[in-house]
């Protein structure tokens, strides 16, 4: 049985939270069976912080987390599953964990530093050229300055479950054990006094506190390279707490004695000298855009990458991953943020190695990874899995909806509202660069020190030399007198780089750290790609990866932003070039480098680009998507289509097919609907000029520029239009209580995306006016006190009724070719209905599954009647396709083919489909063709299988009324769809009606009877 469960037909995606555990989703296995899918895809169910709500902070990989059960509780739920012939697969985490004191590892780093048998398990640069902070990490927690959190008392020392602990609000660091004697001295008199001068106690206190005070102190543990025994000092440490716990008068003395160490001005330099004894530093939080020694996730500071590519981390990190994988409980993995690791091809072989020895199956178990792939890119060859998450099918199913001409009439008319030129390339090339000059600055100078090492190993041996008086001391993103350095938007009249005109030496000839800090900035700015691979066994660089380098440093050098020396050594390095590479030696350094490099491109990307970029330029934001392109060369969408469904079908048949994410910046519906803005162009940009004339008081105006500005309120009106509730009647305005809740959702949202946008406000830097100034501007559009005459709600209101429904069949033709196109699909957590949600936390508010069950049964029920019965049933669906049958029909028939014929949809040949007549563009079909090789017999004749689906699309202005389905002959007219000879003379039956039919002529299948009934089609034969 577990072998037939393997290969996944189609996952149902769960995000587990403290309010959705194990045992919520044990109870809706057999709703998930009955709906179609045969794999759970699980979020991350490994121990996270307490507080987690998506469990990608984990704190211990060694157990379940508590937050969502137990071991019994995940053996009954996967028994269940198992039940229904369901398989489980598991997203896990192996970039980076919780830099909390609950993660018992980074507690064990901070407590002993590099002398922590742990310290090798997070990637820490512990030798940072400040004296103060050799040897010492790095943790950016404070609101203000150290000295001014000492002088407001907001650090304290306690004693607490055991140990003592420095505290600073919900903030707990353990210290060092060889400074606990220095806080017991302090104590001492009043233990005395507590127990008497010939008490026992204190002799055995003492015989515990002397090995502790002869622990050597950090510094000199540092100066002298010697460890400490971790072993033998936490078992003194133990002693310790258990002899304190044992009395309640030594217990009063403990806590006292933490609480009186830092009190008055005697008390704040002794803590201050306590906290420059620790292995560890606190400092303002804003100081990790500088100066953090460790790699986070992201710019994450609570988030420590981890060293995946040491092989004791990996078994250690692994366990009970490859245990459960043992116990037959787990049939596959979601690897998160694969392009993290050093060195994602070696994780991978060495996973895959390990899931093959732990598996009872013969089968190699499937391995999805996050992969974000640019436009042209394609998925590592060599890599051993079964493909990515779906974010490429994702943009190239969303263009296909998308009107290229109305797509340019907006952009156009988007530029007019901002009064300026703006493009998305150079926005995105704003955010990459903004990103790497700050929250990611660190990461660069290191690379820019490591490439000073590297010149003055190899560069050294050429005439030129270094500067020495450069070569230090130049911080990114600070120009020369230490102010931070500010560069306008693109398109912007002050445009202005002050970081350019003072990076940029005309004449020198020689290296400096700043021109190579420069030079590492640029080349990522205009790399094409999230990261590139070099092969660290055999030191090479691919051809594909060459080409994406040699274009990154020929944007880098067209720039004139960076020395075209410190651009010219970079390149060599980086595509291991002969002059770089003249030794062994030299290739080892220039391969560790590059890896370095190629964990900082993924980040720079994401946060410049996903982060940054799509918040700030918005013209149609169903096209901002994680992976996407807002501003595509789109060419024919169906056939760009076509060709990357071909080429799935070909090399990656199991990849999987997403269209919603817990990830995406908007649910597939939302985007659905804001698609056919592209078909309106006109009435959109008129009803946007509009608002924004009418709604010029409800803003204001923050350093002589009106707030909001035009991008964030452009975005405002789109985001309104995507979530309003689809009228069921044009002059029924939502009910009160649905307008405060949208009102509430879209406020948090904005303020969200404006920080994300960085052009007025930022997570860092929280423009409070600003922020003040967005919320009071949404709240007085959507607020419904008095509002229910407002024009703007009615306005809202009368085009939502437009666009909805043509939304609506957009949906439901992707969601077809989702389920019946060469791939996995993943079906995200409550999207079996619709689902008009934004990016988290707003995509995991809690889903209604007695509903979902409930109407599940009607969709059954009204499927299986009569011919009579049924079309009414799907007549039914069409007129009121607001409550979300509609989908689940569509999914759960489309899920029941591929469960039918599995051979078909999991190996099927792909072929585009072309139409002939008046509406042929706006149809897209495609042909599935099972091998017949591999099809059972029947009576000893071969079984032979195809599928045609035909969805319509552009569906706006198609219908005889907006409200229209696109359905009949009075739609399709003479449109058909050509048949190859291989599909003529068949009988078809539509799986989505159960209506039969046959080619015209044998050649050509009339699209006004294939939807004559239904706005999709799903044709399936047998010869």
């Amino acid at each position: 049985m577990i072998d037939d469960i393997r290969q996944p037909m189609a996952t149902y995606r769960l995000q587990f939270n403290p309010h959705f555990r194990l045992a919520d989703a044990q109870t809706l296995v057999s709703y998930f069976s009955r709906l179609g899918v045969t794999h759970i895809y699980a979020s991350p169910i490994l121990r996270a912080r307490q507080t987690s709500t998506h469990g990608y902070d984990v704190v211990d990989p060694t157990t379940i987390n508590p937050s969502l059960g137990n071991m019994t509780d995940l053996v009954e739920m996967v028994a269940e599953l198992r039940k229904f012939g369901l398989g489980l697969f598991l997203d896990i985490v192996p970039n980076h964990m919780a830099a909390s004191i609950e993660n018992p590892y980074w507690r064990d780093v901070l407590t002993y530093g590099p002398s922590s048998p742990f310290a090798r398990w997070f990637d820490i640069d512990w030798r940072l050229p400040d004296p103060d902070m050799w040897g010492r990490v790095l943790v950016p927690v404070l609101g203000e300055s150290r000295l001014r959190i000492l002088e407001r008392d907001q650090i304290r020392l306690a004693w607490s479950d055991g140990r003592f602990l420095l505290q600073y609000f919900d903030h707990n660091f353990p210290v060092d054990p060889a400074t606990v004697p220095t806080i017991c001295v302090f104590g001492w008199a009043n233990l005395v006094q507590c127990l008497g001068a010939e008490s026992s106690v204190l002799d055995k206190m003492r015989d515990i506190l002397a090995p502790l005070k002869k622990l050597p102190k950090l510094v000199l543990r540092l100066r002298r390279q010697v460890g400490v025994d971790r072993e033998r000092t936490e078992g003194w440490l133990a002693e310790f707490a258990q002899l304190i716990v044992q009395s309640p008068t030594i217990q009063r003395w403990a806590e006292q004695t933490a609480d009186d160490f830092g009190r008055g001005p005697e008390g704040r330099r002794r803590l201050r000298k306590l906290l420059d004894s620790q292995p560890y530093r606190l400092v303002h939080w804003r100081e990790a855009a500088q100066r953090i020694n460790y790699r986070r996730f992201f710019d994450i500071n609570d988030l420590i990458s981890i060293r995946q590519e040491d092989p004791q981390v990996f078994d250690a990190t692994h366990t009970v991953i490859l245990r459960l994988v043992e116990d037959g409980l787990l049939d596959g993995v979601r690897i998160d943020h694969i392009d993290g690791l050093r060195d994602p091809l070696g994780y991978l072989k060495r996973l895959t190695e390990a899931l093959a020895n732990r598996s009872r199956s013969r089968h190699r178990l499937p391995i999805f990874v996050e992969k974000i792939l640019a436009p042209e890119e394609k998925l590592p060859p060599n890599w051993p899995v079964t493909g990515t998450t779906g974010y490429e099918f994702l943009n190239q199913a969303e263009a296909v909806f998308v009107s290229p001409s109305g797509h340019a009439e907006l952009e156009e008319q988007y530029r007019r509202a901002l009064r300026r030129p703006i493009q998305f390339h150079e926005v995105a090339a704003w955010g990459k660069r903004r990103i790497l000059r700050n929250e990611l600055s660190p990461q660069v100078t290191r690379l820019a020190d490591a490439l000073l090492r590297l010149w003055e190993d190899i560069g050294s041996r050429s005439p030129a030399a270094v500067a020495p008086e450069d070569a230090v001391g130049a911080d990114v993103g600070a120009d020369r007198d230490g102010e931070p350095a500010f560069e306008a938007m693109p398109g912007d009249p002050s445009h202005a780089s002050v970081f350019h005109a003072t990076a940029v030496l005309p004449g020198r000839t020689n290296l400096t750290k700043r021109g190579l800090i420069e030079a590492v900035v640029e080349v990522i700015v205009a790399l094409p790609v999230y990261r590139t691979y070099v092969d660290a066994a055999s030191c090479t660089v691919s051809d594909a990866d060459r080409a994406y380098l040699e274009t990154a440093l020929q944007g880098a050098r067209c720039s004139g932003r960076a020395p075209s020396e410190a651009i010219d050594f970079l390149g060599e390095v980086l595509l291991l070039e002969q002059g770089a590479v003249v030794a062994e030696r030299d290739r080892t350094q220039c391969v560790n480098f590059i890896q370095r490099f190629q964990q900082l491109t993924g980040p720079a990307a994401a946060k410049g680009i996903e982060d940054t970029a799509l918040y700030a330029y918005v013209p149609l934001v169903s096209l901002n998507e994680v992976g996407g392109e807002p501003q595509p060369a789109f060419g024919d969408p169906v056939v760009g289509l076509h060709r990357a469904n071909d080429e799935r079908a070909t090399l990656w048949p199991h990849t999987m097919l997403g269209v919603t994410t817990h990830d995406t910046k908007r649910t597939a519906d939302v985007r659905a609907r804001l698609d056919v803005l592209s078909e309106l162009p006109d009435v959109w940009t008129d009803l946007a000029a509009l608002w924004r004339r009418a709604h010029q008081g409800h803003g204001t105006r923050i350093g002589g520029k009106r707030a909001p500005d035009a991008a964030d309120e452009y975005l405002f009106y789109q985001t309104v239009a995507g979530l309003w509730p689809a009228p069921g009647k044009l002059d029924d305005l939502p009910p009160d209580a649905v307008l405060a809740d949208l009102c509430e959702r879209i406020e948090a949202y904005m303020v969200k995306a404006a920080r994300e946008a960085k052009t007025h406000t930022s997570w860092n830097q929280e423009n409070r006016a600003y922020e003040d100034t967005l919320r009071a501007f949404v709240r007085s559009l959507l607020q419904s006190g008095g509002s229910r005459g407002s024009p703007f709600l009615s306005q809202v209101q009368e085009l939502v009724a437009r666009i909805a429904r043509p939304g609506f069949w957009n949906s439901l033709s992707r969601t077809v070719v989702q389920y019946t196109a060469p791939g996995t699909p993943d079906l995200y957590q409550g999207d079996e209905l619709w689902n008009f949600a934004l990016v988290d936390p707003d995509n995991r508010r809690p889903i209604d599954y007695d509903r979902r069950r409930q109407l599940l049964d009607e969709v059954i029920t009204g499927s299986e009647g009569s011919d009579e019965a049924r079309r009414e049933f799907l007549g039914n669906l069409i007129a009121l396709p607001e409550d979300g049958r509609i989908k689940l029909h569509v999914i759960r028939s489309a899920l029941a083919a591929r469960r039918d014929h599995p051979l078909l949809f999991a190996a099927g040949r792909y072929l585009p489909l072309a139409a002939d007549g008046p509406a042929r563009e706006h149809v897209l079909a495609f042909a599935r063709i099972a091998d017949p090789s591999r099809e059972p017999t029947e009576n000893g004749v071969l079984a032979a299988q195809a599928a045609i689906v035909v969805v319509p699309r552009l569906t706006a202005k198609l219908a005889s009324a907006p409200r229209g389905a696109p359905i009949g002959a009075a739609v399709w007219a003479d449109t058909a769809i050509r048949l190859p000879e291989t599909l003529r003379d068949r009988n078809w039956m539509c799986a989505l009606t159960r209506e039969s039919m046959a080619a015209r002529d044998g050649k050509s299948l009339a699209l006004a009877e294939v939807l004559r009934w239904f706005p999709a089609a799903l044709l399936v034969s047998h010869v």
